[in-house]
């Protein structure tokens, strides 16, 4: 929507402007995922999507850990990971940005 309204706006060709929309997100998010497992977050893939802000939601059927489904890789090791929480990464890769503002 940004992206859109600023293309609208400035009078440029559509093709120099860019949005990012949520690739910080996705990265917050594999970086999250990365601290609450303890795994280097350049093994972690998937994405967040929707608008940045409240709006955005993890589309955790892609997310993935080494290739393997994230649940499945959860589920397989019920015993490191049982408290990794789906819910609190989503909280905290929305909130992320709020954090790093009032540093």
């Amino acid at each position: 929507v940004m992206a859109w309204y600023a293309w609208k706006r400035s009078g440029l060709p559509r093709t120099q402007v860019l949005g990012t929309g949520t690739a910080l997100d996705t990265s917050r998010l594999k970086t999250i995922i990365g601290e609450e497992t303890g795994l280097d977050p350049r093994n972690v893939g998937g994405f967040v999507m929707g608008e940045h802000g409240d709006s955005q939601f993890t589309a955790w059927s892609t997310v993935s850990l080494g290739g393997k489904p994230f649940a499945r890789f959860l589920a397989d090791n019920q015993d490191r990971f049982a408290s990794v929480s789906t819910t609190e990464i989503e909280e905290k890769t929305r909130t992320r940005g709020d954090e790093i503002v009032a540093a």
